[in-house]
């Protein structure tokens, strides 16, 4: 049932992204109020945000405390674990990161489609700026609080495919339930395409980057509007790699660069395929 699988929605956001706050907040040496309190931010912050936008108050999170107390369970079993973990070696830095990554990315997507829903729900269905706009204001508004609360850059100003993937999401939610009227296939569909793009986020910046380049590049001669934008893009993911050797924390591999430019031939021929189509449709035309 679409209230069922919202339910879920809510509660996978709600954990999900307690668990980011709490990281950061255990990151950032924060005793266990500060830990309650980032965490709860986090998982509820752009659902009261969201509230006010679409004049539901008081906003839900103090009408129905369920989600607020699930979060507050979350951040005190993560802190009680990383206390009793507290002697792990540094080299498991990598891993703090890799759950970070995740989680939040779990909680973006979960709210993302919790946003566009409640804006349906509202009875503003129709507008299709509005329900976007609160996807996207869910997803992001509780990070971008325990950001500047725990002292550091919002991820949506630094991390373009954070944002970017939230809009995406909740575009393709909004169109497939205008289009459909199927709740459940807009939520699912929406929800893992935020995933995706979180996922393979250089991948997709290295296609927009072959599908540019190629574009520049066109109106050439054959074999000259072949090369150009392979051998730039080539260039452009092994710069982008040798920068990460002089970066803190970063690292730098062969295969990330063949992965960064197999995208840059993905966009490469996306541009020609999506160029062959318009002909095509000239020439028939």
């Amino acid at each position: 049932m679409p209230v069922t699988l919202l339910t879920l929605f809510d509660f996978i956001g709600t954990v999900a992204f307690a668990i980011s706050g709490a990281l950061v907040g255990i990151h950032k040496k924060m005793d266990i109020f500060g830990v309650n309190v980032l965490a709860v931010t986090t998982a509820c912050g752009g659902g009261m945000i969201r509230d006010l936008i679409i004049g539901c108050i008081p906003p839900k999170m103090f009408q129905n405390p369920v989600f607020v107390l699930v979060a507050v369970v979350v951040a005190n079993v993560v802190f009680l674990l990383c206390y009793l973990h507290r002697h792990m070696p540094k080299k498991l830095a990598r891993f703090y990161d890799a759950m970070l990554f995740w989680f939040d990315s779990v909680g973006l997507a979960a709210f993302t489609v919790d946003g566009v829903m409640a804006g349906v729900r509202a009875g503003h269905g129709s507008n299709a700026f509005l329900i976007c706009f609160l996807g996207f204001m869910t997803a992001v508004g509780g990070g971008a609080l325990r950001d500047v609360m725990a002292n550091q850059m919002p991820d949506i100003f630094r991390k373009h495919i954070y944002a970017v993937a939230a809009i995406a999401g909740a575009i393709v939610l909004a169109m497939l339930y205008r289009w459909t009227g199927m709740e459940n296939l807009a939520m699912v569909s929406g929800f893992l395409l935020v995933l995706v793009l979180r996922k393979l986020a250089h991948l997709t910046e290295y296609t927009a980057l072959g599908f540019f380049l190629t574009g520049l590049w066109r109106n050439l001669k054959r074999r000259e509007r072949y090369t150009p934008p392979l051998l730039f893009g080539l260039a452009a993911a092994c710069l982008d790699e040798t920068i990460q050797i002089f970066s803190p924390g970063r690292g730098s591999s062969l295969m990330d660069v063949w992965i960064d430019f197999s995208g840059v031939c993905i966009g490469f021929l996306l541009s020609w395929g999506l160029r062959w189509v318009l002909d095509r449709r000239q020439a028939h035309g």
